[in-house]
Order: structure tokens, then sequence, then C-alpha cells
């Protein structure tokens, strides 16, 4: 956090969870979240920041970033555990703009011990037909109303519509999954 207090202009919020570090941060008029979980391994591949260097008259850097395939599988369970359309939407994002998969291995491992709550009344150990099934039930059931707990992360005019490209995209998903 030293860090972070010597760029002027820089606002940030932290919190710690039992899971990870957050850290969301507001510069220029950008905004950024960062989440800090502790693993004894992580698969990663390189990005570059070329587009928010530009954005911020900085020079670009490359970094390492957890490999898409991982994370997508991370965030899949995520949803399953917490049942939020941001978690539909970062799935999305995956697999329509990134062109990635979630990594197998590493989401039967996470439906080995799902999370449950009296929010999700999830079993404790979960199929991949039961994950599939409980999405596309609720992909069925996904309408504009749902989208607006979008609207504190997207600009306004991404959001009409959005909930038929999620459907559309993510039933997509379920289809290739269902057959690996």
């Amino acid at each position: 956090m030293e860090l972070l207090d010597t760029v002027e202009g820089l606002e940030y919020t932290y919190s710690m969870s039992s899971k990870c570090l957050r850290i969301k941060i507001s510069y220029n008029q950008l905004l950024t979240q960062v989440e800090i979980n502790v693993a004894e391994e992580c698969s990663s591949v390189s990005a570059s920041t070329a587009s928010m260097a530009a954005a911020t008259g900085q020079l670009s850097r490359i970094i390492r970033v957890m490999d898409y395939s991982v994370a997508m599988a991370h965030k899949l369970a995520a949803w399953n555990e917490r049942q939020l359309v941001r978690d539909l939407y970062d799935l999305f994002y995956y697999y329509v703009y990134l062109k990635a998969l979630p990594d197998m291995g590493v989401l039967q491992e996470r439906l080995k011990k799902v999370a449950s709550t009296p929010r999700n009344k999830n079993p404790k150990i979960m199929s991949m037909k039961q994950l599939l099934e409980k999405l596309e039930m609720k992909l069925q059931s996904l309408n504009a109303d749902h989208i607006q707990e979008l609207a504190d992360y997207l600009p306004a005019d991404n959001l009409p519509g959005l909930e038929l490209r999620l459907k559309t995209n993510l039933l997509k998903l379920c289809e290739e999954l269902e057959t690996e």
C-alpha cells in the first residue's frame, strides 16, 4: 500500500477476507480492481499494459497474469457460489473476447469442495452436469432487471440488450462444455 500512497491523484480502498486481498483503485478516471489470492502454484500468461499506459501517459510493461482458462474455471466456480451477474459478465468476456474455455482440472477440483451458503444452497460436491444445469437455468431466466447489477461497472450504453448477449453466448459455452 505504501507504493500506492506515492502516486499523486490515486485513490484506493482495500479489504481482506479469508480468501483474498482486494484493492479498488481510481486514477485519472480509470477504475480497476486487483485481487490477490494465495496459491501454491498458478499458471500464468504474459500481458501488456500498453492500452492502460497510453491512456495515462505511462510506459507500458509486460506483466504476468493468471492463465485465462484457469481464471475462467475459478470464475465459473465463483458464480456457482455467489450467483452474481458480474461473474456471468466475466465468463462472457473470457469466452467471447479471450476465446477461453475453463480449465477442466481446476474446475473439477473446485466442484469437489463447493461453498454452500443460505443464499446458494449448494451441495458440498457438484458434478459438471449439475453445474451446467444450474447455469442454463439461470441464463434462461436472465432479464434486463438482473443486468442493472452491472450499472456500477459498465457504461450505461452497454447495458441495453446485454442480457441477450450474455444468454446467447453463455448457452453456447454450456453446449461446448457438455461435449468436453
